[in-house]
């Protein structure tokens, strides 16, 4: 049985004093007392590593035994503390400088495993040189001409003689004081082999009037009858190398850097080691070098530590970093093997290294370094048994399957339901990785059918988010699976989500037919079918109309269900309230980094009630906090949802270059029907770029024949629309319109949309002006389910229209509701219709203010068919403002009437002079008022100037 040493010897008497530690200067005075030398010209790095290795405490009581044994009054030190905490490098430096001066130091290191009397013989042969009676006697133990056994102290024959052996060899120890100090050092005390400890024992005894200081170093597991006896002992005191405080921490560190800097890393230290030196040396060694490599040094520090540990330290340290997080000491001694006692003590062991803290790892690279060190074959029956503990002890399953997938164990007849739980756990948390590992164990656990299937389908979506063109392999037999009732719930409807994506439209709606059939007896399949609504509604408005429209969610429903709708219900009502739900669904999401599988339906609602800026925002936000950051197809879709609020911001280089990184992210294959919106958005980029002959080639690419009826294939349909105008094909275009416009009536879709602004445009090529008039009207009249880019580019079509004495009012109403959706590139085509207006009715000068406007806005979205038609207004003049006119508006104001004057909005204004919306509102009230103006149309063309020269 192991005892660990007390704090102090109770019966110890007071040496030199008080005998309290302290933390005073009698350390160096004593150290010179015993070497007979100064300190001085000691190296700086031997300084500071002494500085790492001692206390001020631990070495004063050292010093005052050594003091003790130079006035001939024996004493024994007994030195306890942690592996790698500095006991020998304490002790070798106080017994160096007893060595400078004319002691004899005597040293040997104790091993397990060592034979009788073998510290014994190390000793005398250390002591060879100034005594040829220890020389002697070594080399008869060595060659084992005199020798005892544990049993000869103890038999009646062998008694006498073993007793009479050991009484010579004290003998020796004890004469060699007479010439000089003797100061004898034994390492790992712990393991001195039993005949060895009693022959010291005795020595230790009768020591108490020579020069003889006995110094022992253990790493606190000395067994308790030895341990007993020497703190019996008046000339024995133990000194214990306690870790290092924060306080000590801060110390060290201060040597290096100022006091704040100190104490502001200090606990970060101290975190890290525990106080323990080696590590806390090592941490300051990395720093130092950062170019050797990370934290190189501090991994071979635990290696050390770890490695001076006891057999039973090393397995529970082991055992802790295998199930590490899920750290639960209790539950060590069932997976171990161990008794409570012995467990209990290992971990106070690590716990005294500094390498655990209330059961669990400090520091993760203390952890993956003692996991690299041992095998694999070594760690699995460890795993197994984590798994079949934490199991019982009701862990979740995601924790209890990191381990069987660790093990490759799958025998247990529970294993294979576990671990299609904890992946299904795994895709709902965004780890679509961690759920692949799950599922091929899983697949390989079990033979039954409807978990194959289900296996399958989970399979499938793991692969979909991280290698979609890997995913396709699945649907053959996932649509069998559908068909014969082996797939229900939640993985069941993920499967009919991927047929859909993956163009098996047909197979998809009979498939969700049927488990609409068996949704209303069974609420899992109900609330799965609620979930995927989201998408399937979206993806494919028409054929899952009627589900979507009687999707139910329960009364108190929490984000996670209602969020899934959040798409439809974006799609048939959207308003104020759709708008409201996706916020809270996205902040959510925010808090919640698991919770992945709304958002993107989310954000696509975002785009789809003409939110664009808030959709850029969101993706930034959440586009690296997810759990699935580093799957391909989340940023791929994350991309394709950046490009088209690009696109609808009038941001055409962003909304090129994100459509191209969507489609580079994954195959085309992998994206299914939906590689219609990245195609989609780049095409129309393209051509409002003036690069029709590139979106045309672009859409010749082949697309899976079934996008067509879904909601990309709609988009790309529009988009085609919009070509076949730039390519002056209005009839071909007025079809396209007509179509889209007809599939989305019959989805139920009421999102905003700008299909009959281009049926209207195609019917003006056409020179049908009224029917476009009438178009036109009829969506304008809609008001309440536009979005202001939309009404915007309505009005600005309608204007067309109309006489250019009416065109004034609409095109300058256009204009002003274009400001506010954002839509930078239909505002720079409203102002330079205006600008045409102004000129036809023989106002020049605000003909060529607007211009100017146009012109910039133009530049700015790289609309290079918009810039060459409006370049040759850049060279006429623009009246100089009139004297004094700048002076009418403040210094404030002058900013806020430049900026509109150049065409930002509100916001723009606002975020670029860091002042709030309704401050920018406030300001433009008073400029209006003192440059007696109507609104932004009538800003004057002076701004302009002052416009180009802040911009």
């Amino acid at each position: 049985m192991n005892i660990t040493l007390p704090a102090t010897g109770a019966t110890c008497e007071p040496l030199e004093g008080s005998g309290k530690i302290t933390e005073c200067g009698t350390s160096t005075h004593l150290r010179r007392r015993l070497s007979g030398k100064s300190s001085r010209g000691r190296n700086a790095m031997t300084l500071v590593q002494d500085r790492i290795v001692e206390s001020d405490g631990e070495r004063a009581q050292l010093d005052r035994l050594g003091a003790r044994c130079l006035t001939g009054r024996g004493c024994i030190a007994v030195v306890t503390g942690p592996p790698a905490s500095g006991k020998m490098e304490l002790i070798d430096g106080f017994l160096a400088d007893a060595a400078a001066g004319d002691a004899l130091v005597l040293h040997t290191t104790a091993a397990a495993g060592d034979r009788p009397l073998a510290v014994i013989g190390r000793l005398l042969r250390s002591a060879a040189r100034v005594s040829p009676r220890a020389a002697g006697m070594a080399r008869l133990l060595g060659e084992g001409i005199l020798s005892a056994t544990p049993a000869d102290l103890y038999q009646d024959n062998t008694r006498d003689s073993a007793a009479q052996l050991l009484h010579n060899l004290r003998r020796i120890f004890l004469d060699l004081t007479e010439d000089r100090p003797v100061f004898i050092r034994i390492g790992a005390a712990q393991h001195i082999d039993p005949v060895s400890r009693q022959c010291l024992l005795g020595l230790a005894r009768r020591l108490a009037a020579t020069r003889l200081m006995l110094v022992l170093a253990e790493d606190g597991t000395l067994d308790t009858a030895t341990a007993a006896e020497l703190l019996a002992l008046p000339h024995c005191q133990h000194v214990r190398l306690a870790s290092l405080s924060l306080a000590r921490v801060a110390d060290l560190i201060g040597a290096r850097l100022d006091d704040r800097q100190a104490w502001n890393r200090a606990a970060a230290y101290h975190a890290t080691t525990g106080g323990n030196r080696l590590l806390l040396y090592a941490l300051l060694a990395d720093e130092q070098h950062p170019a050797a490599g990370q934290r190189q040094t501090f991994t071979r520090a635990v290696q050390t530590v770890f490695g001076r540990l006891s057999e039973s330290a090393r397995t529970v340290g082991l055992a802790l970093a295998v199930l590490d997080p899920f750290s639960e000491p209790a539950l060590l001694p069932t997976i171990l093997g161990l008794d409570a006692v012995e467990t209990r003590a290992a971990l106070a062991v690590l716990a005294d290294t500094g390498l655990i803290d209330a059961g669990r790892f400090r520091d993760p690279v203390a952890r993956e370094t003692i996991l690299a060190d041992t095998t694999a074959d070594a760690r699995s029956p460890l795993h197994l048994r984590a798994a079949e503990a934490l199991r019982g002890a009701g862990a979740p399953p995601r924790t209890v399957a990191r381990h069987l997938v660790a093990a490759s164990d799958v025998t247990h007849p529970w294993a294979a339901g576990l671990l299609i739980e904890a992946a299904g756990q795994a895709l709902h948390d965004g780890a679509p990785q961690e759920a692949l590992a799950q599922l091929r164990c899983a697949g390989r656990a079990t033979t039954d059918e409807t978990q194959r299937a289900t296996v399958i389908a989970l399979l499938a979506h793991a692969e979909w988010w991280t290698r979609p063109e890997a995913a396709r392999r699945h649907l053959d037999t996932l649509v069998d699976a559908l068909a014969n009732g082996r797939l229900r719930d939640r993985p069941a409807v993920l499967a009919v989500r991927h047929l859909f994506w993956y163009g098996r439209t047909a197979e998809a709606v009979a498939a969700l037919d049927r488990l609409a059939l068996t949704a209303r007896p069974n609420p899992a399949v109900q609330q799965a079918l609620n979930e995927a609504g989201t998408w399937l509604g979206f993806m494919a408005p028409a054929q899952t109309r009627r589900l979507t429209e009687r999707a139910t969610v329960r009364p108190g429903a929490g984000l996670r269900t209602r969020g899934a709708q959040t798409l439809a219900v974006a799609l048939r009502q959207p308003g104020d309230e759709a708008l409201a739900l996706v916020e809270r669904l996205l902040q959510r999401a925010l808090l919640d980094p698991r919770m992945v599988e709304p958002v993107l339906p989310a954000l696509a609602a975002l785009l789809h009630l003409d939110e664009p800026d808030r959709a850029l925002t969101w993706c930034d936000v959440l586009g690296t906090r997810s759990g699935l950051a580093e799957a391909p197809m989340w940023q791929a879709i994350l991309d394709s949802i950046r490009a088209q609020a690009a696109l609808r911001l009038g941001d055409l280089p962003t909304a090129e270059r994100r459509a191209q990184s969507a489609l580079a992210r994954i195959p085309a294959v992998g994206w299914g029907v939906a590689i219609g919106a990245p195609r989609a958005t780049l095409i129309h980029a393209m051509i409002e770029m003036g690069r029709v002959g590139q979106a045309a080639d672009i859409l010749e690419q082949p697309f899976p024949s079934a996008m067509t009826e879904t909601s990309f294939g709609l988009c790309l349909l529009q988009t085609r629309g919009w070509l076949r105008l730039a390519q002056a094909r209005p009839r071909e275009a007025l079809d396209d319109f007509r179509t889209a416009g007809d599939e989305l009536a019959r989805g139920g879709v009421q999102t905003p949309s700008l299909w009959p602004v281009g049926a209207a445009r195609a019917l003006l090529q056409l020179g049908e002006t009224r029917p476009a008039r009438e178009l036109l009207e009829s969506q304008i009249s809609a008001g309440r389910a536009l979005s202001a880019r939309v009404r915007g580019a309505a009005l600005r079509t309608l204007a067309q229209t109309a006489n250019r004495r009416k065109q004034v009012p609409i095109l300058s109403e256009a204009i002003q509701v274009l400001q506010a959706s954002g839509d930078k590139l239909e505002l720079a085509h409203a102002l330079a219709d205006l600008s045409e207006t102004y000129y036809a009715m023989g106002e020049s000068n605000r003909a060529r203010m607007t211009a100017r406007r146009a012109h910039h806005l133009a530049r700015v979205c790289r609309a290079e068919p918009l810039i060459a038609k409006l370049r040759p207004s850049r060279t006429e003049p623009v009246d100089a403002a009139p004297e004094g006119a700048g002076n009418v508006l403040s210094e404030a104001e002058q900013r806020v009437a430049v900026l509109a004057a150049h065409g930002y909005s509100n916001r723009e204004i606002a975020h670029k002079l860091f002042i709030t919306s309704s401050t920018v509102e406030q300001h433009l009230t008073r400029i209006y008022r003192k440059l007696q103006v109507s609104g932004r149309s009538s800003l004057p063309a002076w701004l302009q100037l002052d416009a180009a020269k802040q911009s």
